[in-house]
């Protein structure tokens, strides 16, 4: 039956149901495809930050014939001195470099955020390390940064039996060790050389302690439990890699040792919030993305300067 003159057939429920329920569907199958491309370009970026870190590290040692290392009298760190090489000319210039880096003189310098320090895939985006040992005691904080520079590997985990199948080497010295009681680290001295040595990681979301993915919730009140204590870029910054084991509880997080090395906690380890893995800066300036299948042997192989391991690139 045709409808009257004048008058128009309107959709019926169902049909708005259906239109509904498509565009549902339509939604459901277009964001993780949209997800993942924003997570991409996240990590593109993470990963260009940390290419500048790595090529504001060869123009320190260009100019210095050396690494930055940690100097005392007054007490300042890496970060600091990368300041001029990473186009951070104004911070560079109120930070005072005749005090402590942790003094009330650095206290406005040393919280201001640095986005080339920061993963823009990391939650909760800039954060403050309250932790630091301020004068007076955490009166202001620190800015933290998602990236670490590595003294080595830690020896304890061939105190573990049948931890490690690899042999313990001769020393566990990274690209940043011993620079305060040895100088400066010249790249000569990356022995196993520059392409296959970490110098700088992604340890990102610190202070707060994460694993696999989730924050750590503490099982004691003690600050070592409850946050990463040294994570600030105007801080010291650096640390041995470390390896976990999943399967342990909150309360020997800080020591338990284990064969994953990749994104399975960020208390002194390599750490990022990208699937499948975290960018890390070799000694020659390259960046690499390092996936959670790699073996610790290798990290291990990686972490260290001068061992002599052979560590084929389709390891890692």
């Amino acid at each position: 039956m045709a409808c009257p003159s004048g008058l128009r057939r309107g959709f019926t429920l169902i049909e708005l149901l259906v239109v509904i329920a498509i565009i549902a569907v339509l939604v459901a199958l277009l964001l993780p495809a949209v997800q993942a491309a924003r997570e991409a370009a996240r990590r593109i970026q993470c990963a260009n930050n940390l290419k500048q870190v790595g090529i504001a590290l060869h123009n320190f040692h260009t100019a210095n014939n050396a690494l930055p290392t940690s100097e005392k009298d007054p007490v300042r760190y890496w970060g600091a001195q990368l300041l001029p090489y990473i186009e951070q000319t104004s911070l560079f210039n109120s930070y005072n470099f005749q005090v402590d880096w942790k003094e009330g003189g650095n206290s406005t310098a040393v919280q201001l955020h640095m986005n080339i320090m920061l993963c823009p895939s990391t939650p909760d985006g800039p954060r403050l390390n309250m932790m630091f040992p301020a004068k007076p005691a955490g009166s202001w904080g620190s800015s933290v940064a998602d990236y670490g520079a590595v003294t080595g590997v830690d020896d304890g985990l061939w105190d573990v039996p049948g931890l490690m199948q690899s042999a313990k080497p001769a020393n566990f010295d990274g690209v940043f060790q011993g620079n305060v009681a040895k100088g400066r680290r010249n790249l000569s001295e990356v022995i196993d050389g520059t392409s296959n040595t970490i110098m700088v990681v992604e340890s990102a979301g610190r202070p707060k302690i994460y694993r696999s993915g989730r924050t750590a919730v503490p099982e004691s009140g003690t600050k070592s439990n409850n946050s990463v204590l040294v994570c600030g870029w105007s801080e010291g910054n650096v640390f041995s890699l470390r390896g976990f084991d999943q399967g342990k509880t909150w309360t020997s997080l800080a020591v338990n040792r284990g064969r994953c090395g990749v994104n399975c906690s960020n208390m002194y380890g390599i750490y990022g919030f990208h699937p499948g893995g975290a960018n890390v800066v070799m000694a020659d300036g390259s960046t690499r993305f390092l996936k959670e299948s790699v073996a610790m042997e290798v990290i291990a192989a990686l972490a260290t300067r001068a061992n002599g391991e052979i560590v084929s690139g389709d390891s890692f």
